[in-house]
């Protein structure tokens, strides 16, 4: 595994405990099972496929647009509020890309990094 992508996986692992979520989630985030993500978690480990890393690269850099957008406990907890805008209609973005995977997780992507540079 190159530097480049062990840094994805630890800048994963950072928003994925900034935003207290479980490995469940985070699994589902990414496409992989819960016990995937404790794997990587806990030792040396194969480099996640080209897919996988491409999600937590999206998953990296939602945190960044959050950060970037938002005070540091709204950032924090953002991911995990009911949203009543469109497209959420009452889920949380996580609850979003639970039901819709990846493209789901692109659009929240793109969704933030608007409000971060201030579309």
């Amino acid at each position: 595994m190159t530097a480049f992508d062990q840094r994805i996986v630890r800048y994963f692992y950072e928003a994925v405990a900034a935003w207290n979520l479980d490995e469940t989630v985070a699994g589902n985030l990414i496409g992989v099972s819960p016990r995937t993500v404790h794997n990587w978690k806990i030792g040396p480990f194969a480099k996640p496929s080209e897919e996988v890393l491409a999600r937590m690269m999206m998953v990296v850099q939602i945190r960044t647009a959050l950060d970037i957008g938002w005070s540091t406990t709204l950032a924090n907890e953002w991911i995990s509020l009911p949203n009543t805008g469109d497209p959420y209609q009452g889920l949380s973005p996580i609850a979003y890309v639970a039901e819709h995977g990846w493209p789901g997780l692109y659009y929240i992507l793109r969704q933030v990094q608007a409000r971060a540079v201030g579309n």
